[in-house]
């Protein structure tokens, strides 16, 4: 696909992208399957689904306040509440382009498990897809940190059975300050300051549960523009 003339029927970037947010996504961006980055991701997609040729993946930001209070309760209720606002949105755009004769669909969970049990695991990985559409690059945290939002973000992406005329491309830069404020707040030892990351060790990464709900690496991230600003205004 990249690198391939456009499809008569290909979708086009521009007008994608504008449907995406007038569903309520804050940021969107686009990837194809045809890249050596997301050759793990591609079997297991086109296991699965089959027709897929391309993915828009949508951002939405997280209320930073809740994100950051003390009360990790408040947290949790912040990732309800904008975790359906990205089936809201991924909704939207399915029933619009569905009205277009396009096959989609989405998904907003990460890993998402899609079909049966299989061997290999089919389980997908939206942080990669993230970065491969260039939505932001992976921080120590294991988080995605965007560029704007830094880690306060919420991904889904939708599978489309169409080509797109223009994708995104990684990143050149990462929005990760190397501050080391995640290794020093994490309860479990999973992040390392030399880069290590113990999934097994990360709370978070065990399953979501409103009575252990963790997240303090993305609480305390400096990472993104808007935080950025947000913290110099408080100094």
């Amino acid at each position: 696909m990249t690198g391939e003339t456009a499809r008569e029927d290909a979708l086009d970037e521009a007008v994608l992208s504008k449907l995406c947010r007038q569903a309520g996504a804050d940021d969107v961006g686009f990837v194809d399957l045809d890249r050596d980055a997301l050759a793990a991701q591609r079997a297991s997609l086109l296991r699965l689904l089959p027709w897929v040729r391309s993915l828009a993946i949508v951002v939405r930001c997280l209320d930073r306040p809740f994100i950051r209070a003390r009360l990790r309760s408040l947290s949790s209720a912040e990732f309800a509440t904008v975790g359906g606002e990205v089936e809201a949105i991924i909704r939207r755009v399915e029933q619009n382009l569905e009205g277009k004769g396009v096959r989609v669909v989405g998904f907003y969970c990460f890993p998402p498990e899609l079909g049966r049990p299989v061997d290999p695991p089919s389980e997908i990985s939206l942080r990669l897809l993230a970065e491969e559409a260039g939505m932001g690059v992976m921080g120590k945290n294991r988080l995605v940190l965007h560029p704007r939002f830094g880690a306060d973000i919420y991904l889904g992406a939708i599978a489309l059975d169409r080509t797109i005329t223009a994708y995104g491309h990684p990143l050149t830069f990462s929005p990760c300050q190397t501050c080391n404020l995640c290794d020093e707040i994490c309860p479990s030892g999973a992040i390392g300051k030399n880069g290590h990351y113990d999934s097994t060790d990360c709370i978070q990464s065990r399953g979501y549960d409103p009575n252990v709900h963790c997240d303090l690496c993305r609480a305390v991230c400096p990472a993104g523009d808007e935080v950025t600003a947000l913290e110099s205004g408080r100094s």
